[in-house]
């Protein structure tokens, strides 16, 4: 969380009173700076700068892989998602649950994406794993000033599975998904809706929600 300080408080004055257009060069030689770190430090940007990086994008890629969880008889039971540590970054989602997820760098890959993000579940990387490919979506992340286009993915995992990943791991039911379970951040609601409809398109708008037929223009059923 920013903490106001009277130097944060003078450049918020300064900035709210300049048009954006006359700011031109500072946001170039903003851009310049983290290109060059990026590419000097495998993509990364400095931790306390993450989120504003993201907001100003005013939309960020990311992969995210969904744990779909079945028991013994390959019956469906619901989706397992990992509680988000306090310390990670985005104060709003801390302690809450999700679908793990990465968010794009510079020189990220495919592969290097599913590797990071298959780490966060397992510890580590599992390059000749078989994951099915679901489509992308779109959603709102406010809490960073910005959208999210997500390139989504499947896992298929046994129940038991879930107890040997790393972190703290909680299984939710479909109706946990529909009806919005508070221990939840939002958007993987709308995610997980989205992953629910077999007749999901492969391109989606997901912003406040998903459900059959929204493509089409039909309304939220009651």
């Amino acid at each position: 969380m920013l903490v106001e300080t009277p130097k944060t408080l003078l450049i918020n004055i300064l900035l709210a009173e300049m048009p954006l257009n006359e700011l031109n060069e500072m946001f170039l030689a903003l851009a310049k700076r983290l290109y060059a770190y990026r590419k000097a430090n495998n993509g990364f940007v400095p931790k306390e700068i993450f989120e504003a990086c993201v907001g100003m994008s005013g939309m960020s890629v990311s992969v995210q892989i969904v744990n779909e969880v079945v028991d013994a008889k390959g019956m469906h039971i619901g989706y397992a998602m990992k509680q988000r540590d306090s310390s990670e970054l985005g104060d709003a989602w801390a302690c809450l649950y999700h679908s793990t997820c990465t968010t794009a760098r510079l020189q990220d890959t495919p592969a290097t994406m599913l590797g990071r993000d298959t780490k966060e579940t397992f510890g580590v990387t599992k390059p000749e794993e078989r994951l099915e490919y679901l489509g992308v979506t779109i959603h709102d992340e406010p809490e960073r000033w910005s959208s999210c286009l997500t390139v989504m993915h499947r896992r298929m995992v046994a129940t038991e599975e879930v107890s040997q990943f790393t972190g703290t791991w909680k299984i939710f039911s479909d109706n946990d998904i529909r009806y919005h379970n508070k221990e939840i951040i939002d958007h993987n609601w709308y995610l997980l809706e989205w992953v629910l409809d077999p007749d999901r398109p492969l391109f989606a708008d997901v912003r406040g929600g998903w459900w059959h037929g929204k493509d089409r223009g039909e309304p939220r059923p009651e």
